[in-house]
């Protein structure tokens, strides 16, 4: 009984684990509004600000899904149909995916990425987020 509790307390806190906006040291903003986070992360947008910005999906399957229900307001199975028909249309690429052992791809360019609080280093800043 005891370790069915202790299971699912950790179970709750990774569900509620808060994601972060996060870019690298080379972006010159700090504040970004959610419109421009879903149109940068739907490939609708590859600049902010007059700077060029990749946008890197992470590789973590249930962050990922958390991050499109709240950002992009898509599930799974709406962001792969999504992604299908602009890559065979050839509208758009699919973003990179990285892994948090692989952060440090990041450093290279002005990128933007989604991770939990609790895994954010320190070569990457928090962004501020708000609603237009």
């Amino acid at each position: 009984m005891r370790y069915l509790l202790i299971t699912l307390v950790l179970l709750v806190s990774i569900v509620n684990a808060k994601i972060v906006i996060v870019v690298s040291e080379q972006c010159e903003f700090d504040k970004i509004s959610t419109e421009n986070i879903k149109y940068i992360f739907m490939g609708m947008k590859s600049s902010l600000l007059g700077q060029k910005i990749v946008a890197v999906d992470s590789s973590d399957r249930n962050l990922y899904e958390k991050f499109s229900k709240k950002y992009l307001n898509k599930n799974l199975t709406k962001m792969k149909i999504y992604w299908t028909r602009m890559v065979f249309s050839g509208k758009r690429k699919l973003n990179k995916k990285v892994h948090l052992d692989n952060l440090d791809s990041l450093k290279e360019k002005c990128s933007i990425t989604y991770l939990r609080e609790k895994d954010i280093p320190k070569f990457l800043k928090r962004v501020e987020t708000f609603d237009k």
